[in-house]
């Protein structure tokens, strides 16, 4: 039997983004079988860079070592 192959979404401006275009297959590492399917299409890189400087970079310098 085998298993449906899923689609990862991207994690992207604090919301998850399922992709719907350009889907890339990502093979196992041990058979070579098609495990995943991934995307960058439609995710705003500038965009996120600019929200991991101003948001995402502060909250993580404002906790200790173990609180991340």
């Amino acid at each position: 039997m085998t298993m449906p192959i899923k689609s990862l979404e991207s994690y992207a401006l604090d919301r998850w983004v399922a992709p719907t275009e350009g889907l890339v297959d990502i093979a196992s590492a041990i058979d070579g079988r098609v495990v995943a399917r991934a995307s960058t299409r439609g995710l705003d890189f500038s965009a996120m860079v600019r929200h991991a400087r101003d948001v995402g970079g502060p909250a993580l310098r404002a906790m200790t070592f173990h609180q991340r």
